[in-house]
């Protein structure tokens, strides 16, 4: 009777009769197994035989230090139980985060908007990465159990000699084709260090949001208190550029100049490395990233990582546009219809009984419905902070803030201050019912209370005004600036109803 292996993983390869994926190998006719696992076929002359000491040789200077090891660890059901639990509960996350930002957005401006952008989308790109790290993962270990059961019922693997096919055809089979011992360490080291790559990603992207943070809040401070409201963004930006580029010129120069760098710049330098590593939590996500960098083959790691960030970017920018513009990604691929914000068609968002109960449409104005039973017609035109401010600042200068820093410093708005509010408003986007300007009505702050909307409400009466269709028209806020409006304005809202 032998005795048990002392090895704990070679206990858990023998309990489930999968050989290791260096030593099982298949008998193939006119080929031999690489170390690695990979078939070798010979030609005509006997070519396929095993390189010998030479290869064993060539095959440990490959990959040094690595023993033969089972292909999976025991603990591979609970890990497919959590990927599957984890992936179904981060799914409910980007639903919350998105009507989050579609309810705050519109009432922001300035810093503020920035910095709510800037945290929306790194928190996306968290949860982005989350779950197609562990989707992927859980595909990956799928696909490697599969492969375990393959393996535990045909262990011989390919039979060669069953084959029907030329000779040719085996030769290149068994030349390039990995065993499955050898696809099962694959995918079990792929799925292993899918987890390390994913939570470096997510980690860096955190800290990022904590310094967008810290950077927003410097400068909140300094547009309300030193700069009266102005310069939000510019502002922010500069801050968030003052955060993070000494270290990068740190890095820079220790990199082209580090060996002749006087002792007085090393010290600097060396400084400026250990408070950034310090701040930036190193600690917790560069040990990943270099140990990735440094046993990948030669210059693969960092170009992977960069196609795997800027994928998880690119998909994150769509699907914000997907959330906070709904209907901008619609598909419409007929040759003849239009597209469906054409004026000559009706639009389901311009009508509040037929809108989406989750959607928020901050620039787009709404009636009650197509179909106007009641005594008067209710329009409201919304209010986009980011967009509408800087406009009414250029363009009505006499308009104070009734917000803010110097708001609050004039004390409580008048009655005269906000009428010179609405009639600014008006003027620049004027409306117009049956083609004539839309008189005698008084427009009024507002607030929806499903979606949270600020905006302009008035009360339309409908007596007098024909049966069947009737046509309201809302124009669009020109530009801030004179010089950026296009050619030909653009064209208005149209708004059909019937009575």
């Amino acid at each position: 009777m032998t005795d048990p292996p002392n090895d704990p993983l070679e206990i858990s390869a023998a309990s489930m009769g999968v050989a290791d994926a260096r030593t099982d190998a298949p008998d193939i006719p006119g080929a031999s197994m690489d170390p690695d696992g990979s078939s070798a076929s010979g030609g005509p002359e006997g070519a396929g035989a095993s390189d010998g000491e030479d290869g064993k040789d060539g095959e440990a200077e490959r990959k040094p230090g690595r023993a033969p090891r089972p292909v999976f660890s025991g603990a591979w059901e609970q890990e497919l139980i959590i990927s599957g639990a984890v992936v179904f509960a981060l799914l409910q996350f980007p639903p919350v985060v998105d009507g989050l930002m579609r309810r705050t957005a519109p009432h922001l401006a300035g810093v503020s908007f920035a910095a709510a952008i800037g945290a929306y989308e790194y928190v996306k790109l968290i949860l982005t990465t989350l779950i197609a790290s562990f989707v992927v993962h859980l595909c990956g270990r799928a696909y490697w159990v599969g492969l375990i059961g393959l393996n535990s019922v045909f262990p011989a693997g390919v039979r060669y000699d069953e084959l029907r096919a030329g000779p040719v055809t085996k030769e290149v089979y068994a030349r390039r084709l990995p065993t499955l011992p050898r696809l099962i360490a694959v995918a079990d080291d792929a799925c292993s260090i899918i987890f390390s790559a994913a939570f470096m990603l997510v980690l860096l992207f955190a800290v990022t949001v904590v310094w967008s943070g810290v950077a927003g809040l410097v400068a909140w401070v300094l547009t309300e208190r030193v700069l009266g409201g102005r310069y939000g963004r510019p502002v922010f930006f500069g801050v968030t550029a003052l955060l993070f580029v000494p270290l990068m010129l740190a890095a820079a120069l220790d990199r082209l100049a580090g060996d002749r760098m006087p002792p007085a710049g090393r010290r600097v330098t060396r400084w400026v490395m250990e408070t950034a590593m310090r701040a930036l939590a190193y600690g917790a996500w560069a040990p990943i990233m270099l140990t990735l960098n440094t046993n990948f083959r030669r210059g693969w790691a960092t170009p992977l990582l960069m196609l795997a960030m800027f994928g998880l970017i690119g998909l994150n920018a769509v699907q914000m546009v997907a959330a906070l513009k709904p209907g901008s990604m619609s598909l419409n691929g007929s040759a003849y219809l239009p597209a469906a914000t054409d004026g000559r068609a009706l639009r389901a968002e311009f009508y509040e009984d037929q809108r989406d109960d989750d959607a928020v449409y901050a620039r787009i104005p709404s009636i009650q419905s197509d179909v106007v039973r009641d005594p008067y017609l209710r329009l409201f035109l919304p209010y986009s902070a980011p967009v509408q401010d800087p406009i009414v600042a250029a363009r009505c200068p006499g308009v104070r803030p009734l917000r803010g820093g110097r708001a609050r410093a004039a004390g409580q708005p008048s009655d005269a201050e906000v009428d010179a509010l609405v009639a600014c408003l008006l003027r620049l986007q004027p409306v117009t019912l049956n083609g004539r300007p839309l008189a005698g009505v008084r427009f009024r702050l507002y607030t929806q209370p499903r979606s949270g909307l600020s905006g302009l409400l008035a009360h339309v009466p409908v007596d007098g005004l024909p049966k069947g269709e009737n046509e309201l028209r809302v124009a669009v806020p020109p530009p801030a600036d004179p010089a950026d409006a296009p050619g030909t304005p653009a064209p208005p809202y149209v708004i059909r109803f019937w009575l």
